[in-house]
């Protein structure tokens, strides 16, 4: 298991976005099956699967749920799941998660179990994060972080969560008022 990302205190992108307790892992079920919880457990915070080769089954309430190479499943908090079998040669990322819907901007549709094929542009993301990671500098982990933020907000769009609308009003003063009063104070530091 590698670990990728655990938000653990901080209180970057994502936690001014609403979303906390955030942890991404990449997972290889030959090299990591004693790490794999193979009872009935749920978690407070949702908790993602993007499975990127093999396939992995997943026991929820009476359903048996095959995640193959390319889809994802999304399992919402308190609900009882079981990592029941494998491929051996099962490899995929696991995302967790709790978000604060009045920080997210999404207002309903709260997701439910949802497994579908995972859209190209979070894989891409997903490969960004693990590149950006092997640099191991201090900004990787902004960078990482923003995507991984990127990933969520891609996710709940793929999973029918809507989002609230933009306040159509603003027409842009405030970027010319701070830039004004930029302007001003770097001309009285000259």
């Amino acid at each position: 298991m590698r670990i990728i990302f655990n938000q653990a205190e901080s209180k970057g992108a994502l936690f001014s976005e609403g979303i906390e307790s955030c942890y991404a892992k990449r997972l290889v079920i030959e090299e990591d099956r004693d790490r794999i919880s193979g009872k009935a457990h749920h978690h407070t915070g949702y908790e993602v699967h993007f499975v990127t080769g093999g396939a992995q089954c997943y026991s929820i309430g009476e359903d048996l749920i095959s995640v193959k190479q390319g889809e994802f499943l999304l399992i919402p908090p308190e609900v009882r799941h079981t990592a029941v079998c494998a491929d051996p040669r099962t490899e995929k990322y696991s995302l967790s998660f709790k978000m604060n819907r009045e920080l997210t901007g999404f207002c309903s549709g709260a997701p439910a179990v949802t497994h579908k094929d995972t859209p190209t542009e979070i894989y891409g993301l997903f490969t960004e994060i693990v590149n950006e990671g092997l640099h191991n500098k201090p900004i990787s982990r902004k960078i990482i972080e923003n995507k991984l933020l990127e990933v969520i907000v891609l996710l709940l769009r793929e999973c029918g969560c809507s989002e609230l609308e933009s306040d159509s009003s603003d027409t842009g003063e405030d970027i010319r008022l701070f830039l004004a009063k930029q302007y001003i104070s770097d001309k009285k530091k000259n």
